[in-house]
């Protein structure tokens, strides 16, 4: 279930203001928001990837925290598997952290979804054994997406795509944030081109028109081997 705890934010401390809390509870609030980053992406920065992609980053990151709608709401970032796609998002939600307004952000200001996993949940309410139906899934995350970046990693992959059900999901996921303009960023190791071969020319067209010419491509060798 995605995470809306309207309790982030609030603080009867003396030292905080009505537009931002103090420095003692802002690392407070922080924290449960560090917490969420897995392990292995802790020590994930953005500065060590991107390069002259640098302002591309900082724009996006300055959208999702002025909730900026109406220009480029969408990042996508495609590169070969290993290359460091997944640390430049984490980069990218700790960027987010850093700079985001407890005051305004009340719940974390991103929410990442591993899209290996993500078809498997949707099955999981299509047969009945969810709390609650598909579209009411897909209204949680078109919600979020109003004042939090939807982070799709992974797009593309092997066995949870190319059937109609997960390219059925993809699509209804995409075009809800798309007509709602949500934010969203997504990583795949495929280029836009190919990566219609895996998800569909509906739903790769859309996440296009969002990102506009927010698109990184991280080239190099796996950092794994």
């Amino acid at each position: 279930m995605i995470r809306d705890d309207k309790r982030y934010g609030k603080s009867e401390c003396r030292n905080c203001t009505t537009e931002s809390l103090c420095i003692e509870c802002t690392a407070k609030v922080k924290k449960p928001w560090l917490e969420d980053v897995p392990p292995r992406y802790k020590e994930a920065i953005v500065d060590t990837l991107i390069n002259q992609n640098k302002e591309t980053v900082d724009n996006f990151i300055d959208t999702i925290l002025n909730r900026n709608h109406k220009g480029n709401t969408g990042l996508f970032v495609f590169g070969d598997l290993g290359t460091g796609k997944t640390w430049l998002l984490y980069g990218i939600v700790k960027k987010l952290i850093e700079k985001a307004n407890p005051k305004v952000s009340y719940f974390p200001p991103f929410h990442v979804e591993d899209c290996k996993s993500l078809i498997f949940k949707f099955h999981c309410r299509y047969t009945g054994r969810g709390d609650n139906t598909i579209e009411e899934y897909v209204q949680e995350f078109v919600k979020l997406t109003r004042n939090s970046v939807l982070i799709l990693d992974d797009l593309g992959h092997g066995n949870t795509t190319k059937d109609d059900f997960a390219m059925n999901i993809y699509n209804l996921l995409v075009d809800a944030i798309y007509v709602n303009m949500g934010f969203m960023a997504v990583s795949s190791n495929h280029n836009p081109s190919k990566l219609k071969d895996y998800v569909g020319s509906y739903c790769v067209d859309r996440i296009m028109e969002m990102c506009g010419t927010n698109l990184i491509e991280i080239k190099g060798d796996s950092k794994r081997i």
